[in-house]
């Protein structure tokens, strides 16, 4: 990898359950509130594609961190989601 993609910061993007539904907020920006998760994660996917190096970071309606999905050379400190991989079930709520 480049030491140019490195040099980058990186933008995280949360999916988080708010008081009006769902949300996705970049850090230091301003949320913007869904319907329902699914609807969150796939816009919180979509503007993180448009950036050079980004995370999105989805939360458990209690909070809690679920998973976190890279894009674009985000170091691989932690595990990397994509649409392929079986989603691990619990017993938490996500709605």
């Amino acid at each position: 990898m480049s030491d140019a993609v490195h040099a980058l910061k990186t933008t995280v993007f949360r999916v988080m359950l708010g008081e009006s539904g769902w949300t996705v907020r970049e850090e230091g920006g301003e949320s913007t509130s869904y319907t329902s998760r699914r609807e969150a994660m796939r816009e919180a996917q979509r503007r993180a594609q448009a950036k050079a190096v980004a995370r999105v970071i989805v939360h458990y309606a209690d909070s809690t961190v679920e998973r976190q999905i890279l894009f674009h050379g985000e170091p691989r400190s932690v595990r990397t989601w994509r649409s392929e991989d079986v989603q691990r079930s619990g017993s938490r709520s996500t709605e």
